[in-house]
């Protein structure tokens, strides 16, 4: 059997339960993985990239709900979102 194996680049993290979350993200950032994550895992994951030394430059959202308050957790950092309810 010929098995290719095919480096991971980009990661969607979305989780309830944030339990473990830090020790994971810092492994795929520390593998040069980008992360790619909704809502208040957006700011935990920005959170950590910072932490690693690593820059936010922006956040990009396909749909923004603005009820939830998600955006005033991400604070002073650029967010871009295509459809806002």
């Amino acid at each position: 059997m010929n098995e290719q194996i095919v480096p991971i680049t980009r990661a969607l993290i979305s989780v309830s339960d944030k339990t473990g979350l830090e020790a994971a993200a810092k492994r795929l950032v520390a593998a040069g993985v980008s992360l790619i994550s909704t809502g208040g895992t957006a700011a935990a994951t920005c959170r950590l990239v910072e932490e690693l030394r690593g820059v936010v430059v922006g956040l990009g959202f396909l749909i923004e709900i603005g009820g939830l308050g998600g955006r005033a957790r991400l604070g002073e950092r650029t967010v871009e979102s295509l459809h806002t309810y």
